[in-house]
């Protein structure tokens, strides 16, 4: 995650460094929880009972200011 002039920008990358997916929040933990969105979409299906906001706190996140 990274912070710009329009809040806060997350980007999900694969292993090669390929961004998978970008998204713009206000805040810190609201990009958070749509890191976390993506992930349980793309790993579990949309079906998966799993909570963003809790997976998203759990989780070690790397800022870049």
């Amino acid at each position: 995650m990274e912070i710009d002039a329009g809040g806060w920008a997350l980007h999900v990358l694969d292993s090669a460094k390929r961004e998978l997916y970008a998204a713009h929040r206000i805040g810190p933990q609201a990009a958070q929880v749509a890191a976390a969105e993506y992930a349980i979409f793309r790993v579990l299906g949309p079906a998966s009972a799993l909570n963003a906001g809790r997976l998203a706190a759990e989780l070690d996140w790397q800022a870049y200011w």
